[in-house]
């Protein structure tokens, strides 16, 4: 019947590659493979979706195909067969490998259903060794269908002869935090300053008591003027409690009075990575990056119950959209157990890899320990940052931004790194003089960080994922990068956004093999003003974001 491993239309991989690393049934030979019962494999490969091709509706698992896996000939390959009526899949799941003739086909039935057996070969007899393909492929398929509780015809009513598809995955978001943004002030959309306080306004209205005030999704790129706020009528409005609002890409935040005071930030406050706004002398309001920590740190962590509120309300609205798997971009080891913890007690389905927070105590407690999975969890990357982003103007850049004086933005506490080739370092000057002209972003850390953390990983199985969206900050990363990883491999490090690069740079992700990760909301999101931040030239080296690309 042609059972070759490449098979016509087929796309064949090595049962571990596949099995080992998605299944539940662990790297196995072929005779092992052939030696175990049906439901056994069955129950492995497809009672579950696998991890890379989940899916639900209404409470129905959705697999790739009825039957996938068969071996042939010595070499234990596995095509992936895609259609639901494919003879050869089904037969050869059912016979595992065996001639279809019917002392076989009546052989394995009754070795696989003992009691049951007659009545299995009542419902699907086979009289010659040619039916057999036919009444095997019958028999495995409705196998299948009844272990798993669902038929097409079941489905495609509750559709309405609507496409269904596997369940979606996003290989780059923020669950929890997006869990966290659903019970906080939504000011996305906001087509002015005025516009964010009214909506903080009604939702303090509806929420009596809160001790802080947060919110999430102003752009000023969509305010008149496109310049940062100050935070003058919140203070007004909100003198004695604190809020805080951060900005639609995370990298920038505006704050109050109150914020600011709990968090002890002070006019002319420096560190490292980040920028604390200041105009004649006076607080606006306004943090960049790092600096949005001062802040951050001083609100209480949410109890164990408003967390697990939290992952469900987004997992509701993640499942609606057909969303099944994501990646979460940076959590921290007390986000990771509570996940594992809801996963485990069959509360969250969501399957979710986990990159983790490039902190001290992520690291010491993950690193010696190796990757941790579980059927819904899987824990192996690490989440650096490099840069902020361009429309905070915390993007690291070779050249100053183009618009920079343009939309009075910072004039008074720019970031003035010296100028070469090689754009700023994180122990520059966090504010400038006016006479220094020039704004090129900042890298969050000090090089040697970035440096210090690829070599720790360099030898482990965890995934070195960094954000880097400046084409200073990719240079360095790329740079790195390459040092570590000395050409191709299969480690699959990432630059997270990866959006303005320096053409002298493109060739260093091939050299490591370093995948790109871009996302491409930036080109709907960032194409309306990246040309003013960049300008043309650097425009064609920004992937996302680029109308042109």
């Amino acid at each position: 019947m042609g059972l070759d491993a490449g098979g016509e239309g087929g796309r064949a991989v090595r049962w571990d590659a596949l099995v080992g690393s998605h299944g539940r049934l662990g790297s196995r030979s072929l005779a092992e493979l052939r030696a175990l019962p049906a439901e056994r494999l069955l129950e492995a490969t497809q009672g579950r979706p696998p991890h890379d091709f989940p899916g639900t509706i209404d409470g129905y698992f959705l697999p790739r195909s009825p039957v996938e896996l068969f071996t042939a000939g010595e070499q234990a390959h596995v095509p992936l067969l895609v259609g639901w009526n494919s003879e050869e899949a089904s037969y050869a799941f059912l016979l595992q490998g065996q001639e279809p003739t019917l002392e076989n086909y009546y052989s394995v039935v009754r070795e696989r259903f003992g009691a049951r057996a007659e009545q299995v070969l009542r419902l699907y007899p086979a009289t010659t060794d040619a039916e057999v393909v036919a009444v095997a492929t019958d028999l495995a398929s409705d196998m299948f269908l009844g272990y798993t509780t669902w038929k097409w015809a079941d489905v495609h009513s509750r559709t309405g002869g609507r496409p269904v598809y596997p369940g979606f995955i996003d290989a780059h978001a923020h669950f929890a935090g997006y869990g966290q943004s659903l019970f906080a002030v939504d000011l996305f959309g906001s087509a002015s300053f005025e516009e964010v306080v009214e909506r903080v306004q009604k939702f303090a209205a509806g929420h009596p008591g809160l001790t802080w005030i947060t919110g999430r999704g102003w752009d000023q790129n969509k305010f008149p003027g496109k310049a940062f706020p100050d935070n003058t009528r919140l203070n007004a409005l909100f003198a004695n409690v604190p809020v805080m609002l951060q900005r639609v890409d995370g990298h920038a935040a505006i704050a109050n009075a109150k914020a600011l005071e709990l968090a002890g930030v002070k006019p002319g406050r420096q560190l490292t990575g980040g920028t604390v706004e200041t105009k004649n002398g006076r607080l606006t309001g306004i943090l960049i990056d790092n600096a949005q920590r001062l802040v951050w740190q001083q609100i209480p962590p949410l109890s164990s119950a408003d967390y697990t509120e939290r992952l469900l309300a987004a997992e509701k609205n993640c499942f609606a959209q057909g969303l099944t798997t994501v990646t979460d971009c940076g959590l921290s080891r007390r986000e990771i157990e509570g996940i594992d913890s809801l996963q485990r007690a069959g509360k969250l389905h969501m399957r979710i890899y986990v990159m983790l927070s490039d902190t001290r105590e992520n690291l010491e407690h993950y690193l010696p320990k190796g990757p941790y999975k579980t059927d819904l969890l899987y824990v192996k990357g690490v989440k650096a940052y490099a840069d902020g982003a361009l429309g905070s103007r915390g993007a690291c850049l070779l050249q100053p931004y183009d618009d920079v004086g343009k939309t009075g933005f910072l004039k008074n506490v720019t970031r003035f790194p010296k100028k070469s080739d090689d754009g700023p370092t994180a122990n520059e000057p966090t504010v400038r003089s006016d006479d220094k002209p020039g704004w090129y972003g900042f890298l969050l850390n000090d090089p040697a960080h970035y440096d210090s953390l690829a070599r720790a990983l360099a030898g482990t199985d965890f995934q070195l994922c960094t954000h880097a969206i400046g084409d200073s900050a990719n240079r360095l990363i790329l740079t790195v990068y390459n040092k570590y990883l000395s050409g191709k491999n299969d480690k699959r490090w990432r630059i997270e956004h990866a959006q303005v690069i320096n053409e002298k740079d493109f060739d260093l992700f091939g050299k490591a093999s370093v995948i790109p990760s871009v996302q491409p909301t930036h080109a709907t999101s960032d194409m309306y003003w990246a040309g003013e931040r960049v300008g043309a030239r650097r425009l064609k080296g920004r992937p996302a974001g680029n109308p042109e690309a």
